[in-house]
C-alpha cells in the first residue's frame, strides 16, 4: 500500500493523513465551486453527489462503514459551502464584484 516498508502504529498515522486529505481536498473544492457560482445549485450538486456515492458504495459492498466514510467530508463541505455563501453575500453588500 505504501511505497516504504511500515509496521504498527505508522500504518495508522499514514493511512489517517490520507484520510485527512482526503476530507480537506473536498472541503476545499466546495468552497471553491461555492464561491465562483452565483447560483445555489453547482455547490449543492457537489454535496449530493458525494452523499450518493456514499449510499451506493454502501449498498454495494454491504458495510455502513463507506456511508459514514464520505458523509464527513459531505457534512464539511456542506459547512464550508454555507459559510461560503454568507462570505460572498457579505461581500457583495459591500460593493465587492466577483
Amino acid at each position: 500500500m505504501f511505497l516504504f516498508p511500515v509496521d504498527g502504529i505508522m500504518e495508522v498515522v499514514l493511512s489517517y493523513g490520507q484520510t485527512i486529505s482526503l476530507y480537506l481536498v473536498f472541503v476545499i473544492m466546495e468552497g471553491m465551486i461555492a464561491a465562483k457560482s452565483e447560483s445555489p445549485w453547482p455547490g449543492l450538486i457537489f454535496i449530493l453527489a458525494t452523499v450518493l456515492l456514499g449510499v451506493a458504495l454502501g449498498i454495494m459492498f454491504h458495510d455502513i462503514a463507506f456511508f459514514y466514510y464520505l458523509l464527513v467530508p459531505a457534512v464539511m463541505s456542506l459547512f464550508a459551502y454555507f459559510i461560503t455563501k454568507r462570505n460572498r453575500r457579505k461581500n457583495i453588500e459591500k460593493g465587492m464584484t466577483y
